[in-house]
Order: structure tokens, then C-alpha cells, then sequence
């Protein structure tokens, strides 16, 4: 996914939990300490628009995540459906490439 967002420069996911099972401990501390730096820096990844999980836990593991990474300059938003979820995303504009960092 990261390779994919460098190459394309869009910086935004659509991101479908709906069959979505919890992430285990180890996972949690991957994407948050690994995976999202990394694709932030080297996918240009800013946007997410999220279809949550119909799993309580698989939610509650992702609110954790998300707290977890405020501080990143990521902007997560979450839809009970996938049309919401990509009419959002379809707004949302990256900066020009003058005023990337």
C-alpha cells in the first residue's frame, strides 16, 4: 500500500473494516509505530475515510489506534457506509507539491 500511494500521489485510503476481526497487541504497535510514519512519509498518506468493522472490538481496537496516532499529521474520518466514506474522501485535498514538507 505504501509503494502504491508514492507511485499513484493520491495520499488518501479507502479503508473497508466491515469483515475487519481485531488487531492482536503486536499488530496495534506496527501500524502505529511502523506502518502509518512510514506511509505518511514515504506514501504521502494524509487521508483516510473509514468503513467500520460490524466487529464491537475490531472498533473499539481501531479507536485505540487512532488515539494512539494523533499526533500524526493523518486525518482519519469513519462512515457506516462505503458511498459516505468515498464521497468524503473525494474532497479532500492534498497540498500542492510547492508546500509539501
Amino acid at each position: 500500500m505504501t509503494r502504491a500511494l508514492s507511485r499513484y500521489r493520491l495520499g488518501k485510503l479507502l479503508i473497508d473494516q466491515r469483515q475487519m476481526t481485531p488487531y492482536s497487541p503486536a499488530e496495534q504497535v506496527h501500524v502505529v509505530q511502523h506502518w502509518l510514519p512510514r506511509t505518511i512519509v514515504d506514501g504521502q498518506y494524509r487521508y483516510g475515510a473509514v468503513v467500520q468493522a460490524h466487529d464491537v472490538f475490531a472498533r473499539l481496537v481501531m479507536d485505540t489506534i487512532r488515539t494512539q496516532a494523533q499526533e500524526l499529521p493523518l486525518t482519519y474520518r469513519f462512515f457506516p457506509d462505503e458511498a459516505a466514506a468515498i464521497s468524503w474522501l473525494q474532497t479532500q485535498q492534498l497540498p500542492s507539491p510547492q508546500t509539501r514538507g
